[in-house]
């Protein structure tokens, strides 16, 4: 597994990349939408052809490919992204699945200990 301050590096992503996934390596670090990405490097073709060229031939050549194992799943990811890129955003999403967990957490309870549920208990004992 990496380290933890290798999660937050610039990597080329060639799984979502048309070519070598440079574009798709920046979104996933900026938290933007990839074909956003795209169009920037497709416009700045346009414009400026030969700088652009040169360094998105720098950037395959410098930036290392995305690990495999970088990520424990894409769920891990997102959140990952979400702390780095706003992370009093992630917080509070945090907070709030935690409060539903508790909210269940709470409903379930209450329902174990009900004179209900201990009734049915007994009665399914005595079958």
């Amino acid at each position: 597994m990496s380290s933890r301050d290798d999660r937050y590096r610039l990597y080329r992503n060639p799984d979502r990349g048309w070519i070598a996934g440079v574009a798709a390596g920046m979104a996933d670090y900026f938290g933007a939408d990839v074909r956003l990405v795209r169009l920037g490097w497709v416009l700045g073709l346009i414009f400026f052809t030969p700088p652009v060229l040169i360094a998105y031939v720098v950037m395959i050549l410098v930036i290392p490919r995305r690990p495999d194992a970088l990520f424990g799943s894409e769920e891990e990811m997102g959140l990952r992204r979400a702390v780095h890129l706003g992370p009093h955003a992630a917080l509070r999403e945090a907070k709030a699945k935690l409060r539903d967990a508790e909210d269940r957490l709470n409903r379930l309870e209450a329902a174990v200990l009900s004179e209900e549920f201990q009734l049915r208990r007994k009665f399914r004992d005595i079958g």
